[in-house]
């Protein structure tokens, strides 16, 4: 199933590579279905405006591939919320948890930040902090 969903936002990606959205789901399908997956070979080519990207997939190359799905998402829209709280909770879930707090102070500046959006990633933020042994900045909600 991945195989097939893969290639569909692939053909996508190279008709539009200019589209954030495309590169953020692309991204949460590999996150979410990557792990239970073993993806043979896949090999797609995106003509972006810098550079040509060739992403080689395999079972554990899930992870990684999502995060530079998320990271296209964010080149062509920095004001993405959504890839950026995906980046955040991948190195919090991964043991990065210094960069994932960093992420998510970034996502808390970020303009347009729903209430819902605002309360998840200081809850998050906060179990940053305390899996960090900062049980202030925890307490504090930063």
């Amino acid at each position: 199933m991945l195989d097939a969903a893969a290639a569909v936002f692939e053909d996508a990606l190279r008709a539009n590579v200019s589209s954030q959205e495309l590169f953020f789901n692309f991204g949460v399908v590999l996150q979410d279905q990557g792990a239970d997956f073993v993806l043979r070979r896949v090999v797609w080519v995106v003509q972006a405006s810098r550079a040509v990207v060739v992403v080689w997939c395999r079972r554990t190359g899930f992870i990684l591939k999502a995060n530079t799905m998320y990271n296209e998402a964010l080149a062509l829209d920095a004001e993405y919320i959504e890839p950026r709280m995906n980046i955040a909770a991948l190195h919090h879930k991964y043991g990065d948890v210094a960069q994932a707090a960093r992420q998510y102070r970034v996502v808390l500046q970020t303009p347009g930040l729903t209430a819902d959006q605002e309360s998840s990633v200081r809850k998050n933020l906060a179990q940053a902090c305390l899996d960090l042994g900062d049980v202030e900045s925890a307490l504090q909600g930063i």
